[in-house]
């Protein structure tokens, strides 16, 4: 059995993020692929991303930073 959390969270600085962003920083070696090298592989993925959703016209999001265990 695996567990799975998915986080979607919007703040007005990306500063707000950085402890939730340091304790994921100690968990990445834990982080593991599902099904590697399958077809059904899944890979953990950490993204922080500039969002303009909220902008009129709204504008593309800008990834800021990616990583991700994909072997």
């Amino acid at each position: 059995m695996i567990y799975q959390l998915r986080l979607t969270a919007f703040c007005e600085h990306a500063g707000d993020f950085d402890d939730v962003l340091d304790k994921l920083d100690d968990l990445k070696p834990k982080m593991k692929v599902v099904n590697p090298g399958q077809l059904d592989q899944e890979c953990s993925v950490i993204e922080l991303i500039e969002c303009h959703h909220d902008e009129t016209p709204p504008e593309p999001c800008i990834i800021l930073s990616h990583w991700e265990n994909c072997p």
